[in-house]
């Protein structure tokens, strides 16, 4: 039954101000748009988050008939070593969603896939230390390649990454990809069974 699995959700991203609103932080910042769209659903609730600003994720379990359902999005740690702190949170009985950025996908597309990008730091530090350790792992990927990395940072991945998001792609991100992104996690809210079975 699905009852008996745990839904984890987690999105990939760096802390400290210089990384936010860069291409490699899309997954937490696309996770952090979609918690926040749930203020105004009266089926959820979770605490303050500032009162969690220490802590290495912030928690926040969702009140919902599915009620083993939990984002943990990515506070104080960095996404090359997410995958030894999920461990703490993670068992046999768990599912773990992970939105992350995609070099190979282009800009405005999402994907959903069991088969991750295994160049990435942050996927490869989940793999390293969670594949043996829980029940499926599904990912998320928003695709960041554009004009600006084919034409000039073909030989820099970790330059252009680590860049901030132009106005112009941002504006896009907000209306076309976040949307997107909030929608696909409602219907695995919704209907656990498709983590099971439909990925």
């Amino acid at each position: 039954m699905i009852q008996n699995y745990k839904l984890i959700i987690t999105g990939l991203g760096n802390p400290i101000p210089q990384y936010q609103n860069t291409w490699h932080n899309i997954g937490k910042e696309a996770l952090l748009e979609f918690a926040e769209s749930l203020r105004s659903q009266s089926s959820y609730s979770f605490t303050d988050l500032s009162t969690q600003e220490k802590n290495e994720f912030i928690t926040i379990q969702l009140n919902h008939k599915f009620s083993n359902i939990t984002l943990l999005i990515p506070n104080n740690i960095y996404m090359n070593t997410i995958g030894s702190y999920l461990c703490k949170y993670i068992s046999y009985k768990h599912i773990l969603l992970t939105i992350y950025d995609d070099i190979n996908l282009d800009v405005n597309k999402i994907k959903i896939t069991p088969k991750p990008n295994r160049t990435h730091k942050g996927v490869l530090s989940i793999l390293n230390n969670c594949k043996h350790k829980i029940k499926k792992l599904i990912w998320i990927k928003i695709g960041i390649k554009t004009t600006i990395y084919t034409n000039y940072y073909k030989n820099g991945l970790k330059d252009y990454v680590l860049t901030k998001i132009p106005k112009t792609y941002k504006s896009q991100i907000i209306n076309n990809v976040y949307p997107k992104i909030n929608n696909v996690l409602n219907n695995f809210i919704q209907n656990p069974a498709l983590a099971m079975h439909g990925y």
